[in-house]
C-alpha cells in the first residue's frame, strides 16, 4: 500500500475512506514537537469541512483519539502537534478524520516512537566519533548532535573529520 508520486511516498487508503495520508518523515517525536502531515483527497467534501489528524495511544488504537491539529483545505499539509504530557511509548499512529461528510483515513501504518529518550552524542564534524558525555533525552540537544553511526569516543578535534581517536 505504500507507492511514490513525484519521488514522495504515498500510503493507500486500505478501506473505503477518501483520504490518503503521506509518510510521516518522523519516527521520533517529542512533546511539543510540531511537524506536517501532508495528505489528499479522492471525494468532494462540503463547505465547511474540517480535516483533523489524530493521534493514537501507545499501543495504535483509535478507541480515543487525541486530535493533534485540524485544516479546511482538501489537500496540502496539517501542522500537527504532540500535546505536552503524552506517555512514552513506540506504537504510536496518526490518522485523518473529516467532518462533512464524516471520514476516518487510515493510519499511518508505521509505529512512531513519543517520548522515548535517547541516547545523543556530540559528532560536530560527522566522523563517527564524538567529543564529551552523551546526552539521554527525547529531543535533539542542538546541531551536531547524532543518535546513530556513532564508532567511538575521544574525538580529539570535533572540528576535523580527519582527527579522531580512530585515526591518529
Amino acid at each position: 500500500n505504500l507507492f511514490s508520486v513525484e519521488g514522495h511516498p504515498v500510503i493507500l487508503a486500505t478501506s473505503d475512506a477518501p483520504i490518503f495520508l503521506n509518510s510521516i518523515n518522523r519516527d521520533y517525536l517529542c512533546d511539543g514537537n510540531s511537524f506536517n502531515i501532508q495528505y489528499f483527497t479522492a471525494e468532494t467534501f462540503n463547505t465547511g469541512n474540517i480535516f483533523t489528524a489524530q493521534l493514537s495511544d501507545a499501543a495504535g488504537s483509535f478507541t480515543n483519539p487525541v486530535d493533534i491539529g485540524s485544516v479546511t483545505t482538501t489537500f496540502g499539509s496539517i501542522t500537527a502537534t504532540i500535546p505536552n504530557s503524552t506517555p512514552a511509548g513506540a506504537g504510536y499512529r496518526i490518522r485523518i478524520v473529516s467532518s462533512s461528510p464524516v471520514r476516518i483515513g487510515d493510519d499511518n501504518l508505521v509505529d512512531l516512537h513519543v517520548n522515548i529518550n535517547r541516547n545523543w552524542y556530540l559528532d560536530a564534524d560527522n566522523d563517527h566519533y564524538y567529543t564529551g558525555n552523551l546526552i539521554n533525552q527525547c529531543d535533539s540537544p542542538g546541531v551536531g548532535y547524532a543518535t546513530t553511526g556513532i564508532l567511538g569516543g575521544n574525538d580529539c578535534d570535533d572540528n576535523d573529520p580527519l582527527l579522531h581517536d580512530g585515526n591518529r
